[in-house]
């Protein structure tokens, strides 16, 4: 609802009958003290006196006034043609986001520590030489001297190894969960940070249309001023009010640079954010307080990441329980003979097994089977703390919301018309003196400062929106 679109309030018209008005009055009020009877000996007496004292140039009562300084009117800079998609700024924060691509370095790591953990043990393959006599190392005297080639391999227990592997993948896994996570909370700041960029210039929209006005109000002012039918200070009231509004619209331009600057850093950009600011839309209503809890069950990041913490606690348990269990290692190996005067040298050949032997009292393998048990606990009460800090968030999320939509209904419904009929009413009084300029300011101001807090009103309902959907994990 602006002033400036509005037919009913057509203040050019307004300015011009306010300055007719003043004009025929003061040239109405002249004539009739020219043309009023008196006496003849008072005739008589006024033009001796103005015969005896020469006519002084009467200086006109507008001069003195200073003018108001002209200086440019805050704007927002040119930032380029198009405006802002959302859509397409969501998909660039996805990709140049650092702290994204940090995490996703981080997965691609754990995923080649899963062919680690799946891997069997190196074959081995060693070479020694056995009974060389002391002090003439001659390979001859005894029929044992030789070099013997050994080849040994050891053979895992392979549920350990699936085991080992399935350990790794659940910790890709909530990794993942956490990148997945990360993203739908980056991407509400730059929702976030989107609808503040709307929110500012709606401001500067409405503090500019409130700048004009003022002006407007303030030249009425001037010429009442000029004519004798108001004092200096009205004029000065209402350029006081433009210095304000000015500076008001300095802040919001310096707020918006720095969401700007945010968003830029959220996309990893050192050169900025171009595009215009979109246009605040009302977002509709997101569905009930259980259908978004169920879809956050389903989808939230936080959520899959501590039920995969306690599949993990589970495989680990199981884990422990084998993890001591005694590998086997196998060898063979064949000992070359030098000859010698028993048996020429013949090769000998030897094969070997090896199997560690547990103790029953190992304390890792029972410490280990403890951790894997508290690490299940922990894994459930995060889960249960998650669910509970889901649900929440929600009913503040939902009662923030409930809240901005009784007052914007009151505001369209009330405050706003109400205040608009104050300031009409304010301005038909002053017209007939009725009222001074500082109180029909006062209503101006007043219209305005409560269009901004609709605005403000309807940004901060999106914002909830906004942040209903990223409980919910990612849309609605």
């Amino acid at each position: 609802m602006s002033l400036i679109e509005n037919k009913s309030l057509p203040f050019l018209r307004v300015f011009f009958f306010l300055v007719g008005g003043l004009l025929s009055s003061q040239g109405y009020a002249a004539s009739k003290k020219t043309s009023s009877p008196g006496k003849k000996g008072d005739i008589h007496k006024k033009k001796d006196a103005a015969r005896a004292v020469p006519p002084v140039k009467r200086k006109p009562s507008s001069q003195g006034v200073t003018k108001l300084e002209k200086v440019a009117l805050p704007s927002l800079p040119a930032y380029g043609t198009a405006p802002i998609q959302l859509s397409s700024l969501l998909k660039k924060v996805t990709r140049r986001n650092p702290t994204l691509a940090r995490m996703r370095r981080l997965v691609s790591v754990f995923r080649q520590k899963e062919k680690q953990a799946g891997a069997w043990p190196d074959l081995q393959v060693g070479i020694q030489a056995n009974n060389f006599p002391l002090p003439t190392f001659n390979p001859t005297i005894t029929p044992m001297t030789g070099i013997q080639y050994t080849v040994s391999q050891r053979f895992p227990i392979l549920k350990r190894l699936g085991l080992e592997k399935k350990l790794t993948r659940f910790t890709t896994a909530m990794l993942k969960e956490d990148v997945r996570e990360k993203t739908v909370w980056i991407h509400l700041s730059v929702k976030v940070a989107v609808l503040w960029l709307a929110y500012f210039r709606e401001a500067l929209n409405t503090e500019k249309e409130l700048y004009n006005v003022t002006g407007q109000a303030a030249e009425v002012a001037r010429i009442k001023y000029s004519v004798g039918k108001a004092t200096r200070q009205n004029y000065l009231q209402a350029w006081t009010l433009q210095s304000l509004i000015r500076n008001r619209m300095l802040t919001l331009l310096s707020q918006e640079r720095v969401k700007r600057h945010q968003l830029a850093r959220l996309l990893g950009s050192s050169s900025g954010l171009s595009g215009q600011a979109p246009v605040l839309l009302d977002p509709a209503a997101p569905p009930t307080r259980k259908a978004i809890y169920k879809q956050a069950s389903k989808e939230r990041g936080i959520v899959k990441r501590w039920r995969i913490s306690a599949k993990q606690s589970r495989t680990l348990l199981s884990f422990a329980r084998i993890r001591y269990w005694p590998d086997v290692s196998v060898q063979l190996g064949i000992r070359q003979r030098f000859p010698n005067t028993v048996d020429k040298g013949l090769p000998f050949l030897t094969l070997g097994v090896k199997v560690a032997l547990p103790t029953w009292g190992n304390a890792a393998r029972y410490g280990l089977v403890k951790e894997a048990m508290a690490r299940h606990q922990l894994a459930v009460s995060r889960l249960l703390e998650a669910q509970t800090r889901i649900r929440e968030s929600i009913r503040i999320a939902t009662t923030q919301m409930r809240q901005y939509d009784r007052q914007i209904v009151i505001y369209r419904r009330q405050v706003i018309p109400l205040a608009f009929q104050t300031y009409r009413s304010a301005l038909s009084s002053y017209q007939v003196d009725r009222i001074d300029f500082l109180t029909l300011l006062t209503n101006l101001r007043t219209l305005y400062k409560e269009k901004l807090k609709l605005v403000k009103l309807r940004t901060l309902r999106a914002i909830a929106i906004a942040r209903l959907s990223a409980i919910a994990g990612g849309s609605l």
